[in-house]
């Protein structure tokens, strides 16, 4: 039987996922990848490590790519909105990811889902600001679904 790295007296089967040294349950971290020993479940993973001139490349990237695909939603026919949202969603979601350097970022999929959200709220707001005497603000509910189809989508990508 094999013995913990760092408690000798407990056998156990139990691996690090990662540099796969013996490890007893007091030791085992679990994470998403499997149980590792706290050393490896500590350090900080290269993919969620993104540089700043990266991370603002990506970001820049998510807005502007979100903001113009949302302009496409009144040219799309009612429901089919969803199923453009998802492909779309995925689509500037890769892109963003290869500009990061195939890194992940929540806060720049964040800001890529905000991308999609100010692109659905752009021609209502282009509505209300050309015309000072336009009392009401009213967004376009497939804009909307769009956005949030998309934005949730590319987020997800990026987490």
């Amino acid at each position: 039987m094999n013995r913990c790295q760092k408690h000798p007296h407990i056998e156990t089967e139990l691996r690090c996922s990662k540099c796969e040294k013996y490890i007893c349950p007091k030791c085992a971290i679990a994470t998403t990848v499997g149980y590792r020993c706290r050393e490896c479940a500590l350090e900080k993973s290269v993919t969620h490590t993104v540089p700043p001139a990266l991370f603002a490349a990506g970001s820049i990237t998510g807005v502007v790519c979100g903001a113009a695909a949302s302009l496409l939603v009144p040219y799309v026919i009612g429901y089919f909105v969803i199923f453009l949202g998802a492909v779309v969603g995925r689509g500037v979601g890769e892109l963003v990811y290869r500009v990061l350097g195939r890194r992940s970022s929540v806060l720049v999929g964040a800001l890529t889902a905000l991308g999609f959200f100010a692109g659905a709220v752009y021609p209502s707001l282009q509505i209300v600001l050309s015309n000072p005497s336009h009392t009401g603000f009213a967004l376009d509910l497939w804009a909307v679904v769009f956005a949030a189809v998309a934005g949730g989508v590319a987020w997800h990508r990026l987490r």
